[in-house]
């Protein structure tokens, strides 16, 4: 594990032999356990004749600016040359800045060091790495995360992994991979292999040789479409903010205060021709170059025209003071010019308007009254009438609940006496003799019209059936007249009652 050397440091000598300032503190910080802590240390440079004690003070603060307010970085002793921050911001844009101040009898030195703390994030390196093969010529390595790291399920690390074979000139490298073990394959039986987990405490990454690049080398970029363009040679309108895969790469030689000019080559969705535009720093902008011409570019140079007018006018205006009077009163009767056609033309609005709005708005406020009105007693009518269907209804509900629940008792029928026949038959006698005359039977005898008798009116009679006797073919003329029909009817039930009575 990375370890920070806590020590003392001696003060510098003049050459009269007095004590002089220290020299200032080379500070430098790791955040080896990131997002807990961010450890920082310094040293000082050596000096001859150095004696005596000198004790470090050690603040930080949040950004770069002078009033923002400092607090103690935690050191175990004051004459020790490591210090620890806790209280870390986690993605802060603003850097911390960390002072430390060498106190020494002859003086004091300081030293700063600014810090972004995503920027110094530097782990241990991993532990408990194991080699064990594996079937097939392999062999599989396995480690675990640094003690020091504190989340690595939330901040995960990746690591590298280089090895060799005993004997060869150069490590291979693997990686930078997030799982906690690889498997080496093709591995010689019987050989040594030298597996590299651990970068010393005094590694430089300074050190490492770089690969040196050409200046014009193009790289594979996501973009879109700064502005809207149409194809030279086929016509395709490409709008803004199209996406591209598009190869990019710097301008050689021109460059806008110190900022790099970029060049991109896109291509055409349809013709696949290639187009290519820089970018403009000077006006925050891009500039085609070929392929395509640029949509909506009057606008663009109306704007660059009046931003030229109005640059010379201020470069006339910077060493002409009568410049600056006849601008000024050309600008003032070209005000007051415009003031007094708005006016016209409010005038002649006035002059020509015969709408009262004033008027308008009242009736047309009434108006809205007198429909919320009406509409309102309209629901209350509505609301009466529904009230009284339902009073209505309910009265006819009652009314026919009482009756159903008092209900009349029929009245028994009564009894005959046992010795009414004895008088009744005597009434009846009497009353068949007084039916039998001529007189009082007509009166009361109704005859009913047969449909023999409606069709011998018409002239049709019924056509007797052909299988009907004879008897019932010829029948009597007396018995088809009504009158005399009924009447023997009558007089035949008379004397069949009288024998009835004889008997």
């Amino acid at each position: 594990m990375w370890r920070l050397r806590c020590g003392g440091a001696d003060p510098v000598l003049s050459s009269s032999g007095g004590p002089v300032a220290p020299r200032q503190p080379r500070v430098q910080c790791r955040a080896s356990r990131y997002p807990v802590a961010v450890d920082c240390s310094w040293t000082l440079p050596p000096a001859p004749n150095c004696t005596g004690a000198t004790s470090f003070i050690a603040t930080y603060r949040l950004g770069v600016a002078a009033q923002g307010q400092s607090r103690p970085c935690l050191q175990p002793t004051p004459e020790a040359t490591c210090c620890t921050i806790r209280d870390v911001q986690l993605f802060s844009l603003a850097p911390y800045v960390l002072n430390v101040t060498a106190v020494h009898p002859g003086g004091a030195s300081s030293g700063f060091a600014p810090f972004v703390a995503e920027h110094v994030i530097k782990p241990d390196p991993p532990e408990a790495v194991h080699l064990s093969p594996l079937p097939g010529q392999r062999l599989q390595v396995r480690w675990e995360p640094p003690r020091s790291w504190p989340f690595p399920e939330l901040f995960s690390l990746k690591y590298w992994i280089r090895y060799k074979r005993q004997g060869a000139s150069r490590f291979r490298q693997v990686g930078p991979i997030e799982a906690t073990s690889f498997t080496l394959r093709a591995a010689r039986p019987r050989a040594r292999y030298c597996v590299q987990k651990y970068y010393p405490p005094d590694f430089d990454p300074s050190k490492i040789p770089k690969l040196k690049l050409p200046k014009d080398r193009q790289y594979v970029v996501r973009l879109m479409a700064p502005f809207n363009m149409r194809c030279k040679t086929c016509g395709e309108y490409i709008y803004k903010g199209k996406k591209f895969n598009a190869r990019k790469e710097t301008v050689q030689n021109e460059v806008y205060l110190g900022l790099p000019i970029f060049r991109f080559y896109i291509k055409c969705t349809r013709c696949l021709a290639e187009i290519t535009f820089k970018t403009d720093p000077e006006n925050t902008d891009y500039t085609m170059e070929h392929g395509a011409t640029r949509n909506f570019q009057a606008e663009k140079l109306l704007e660059e025209e009046e931003k030229r007018v109005q640059k010379e006018r201020e470069d006339e205006e910077l060493n002409n003071p009568m410049k600056v009077l006849e601008n000024r009163t050309k600008d003032s009767k070209l005000e007051m010019e415009v003031l007094e056609n708005l006016q016209e033309l409010k005038d002649l609005n006035q002059r020509q308007a015969h709408v009262d709005f004033e008027a308008m708005l009242r009736r047309h406020r009434l108006s809205e009254e007198e429909r919320r009105q009406r509409q309102q007693e309209e629901d209350e009518r509505e609301t009466a009438a529904l009230l009284e269907e339902a009073r209505r209804r309910r009265l006819l509900e009652d009314s026919d609940s009482e009756d159903e629940a008092t209900p009349t008792a029929p009245r028994p029928a009564p009894r005959p006496a046992p010795t009414a026949i004895l008088h009744e038959a005597p009434k009846a006698k009497r009353k068949a003799e007084t039916l039998g005359s001529r007189a009082q039977l007509s009166g009361l005898v109704v005859v009913k019209k047969t449909k023999t008798e409606t069709d011998g009116r018409s002239g049709r009679g019924p056509a007797p059936s052909p299988g009907a006797p004879e008897s019932e073919k010829t029948a009597d003329p007396a018995a088809r007249a009504p009158g005399a029909s009924s009447l023997s009817q009558l007089g035949a039930y008379g004397d069949s009652g009288d024998s009835d009575g004889s008997d």
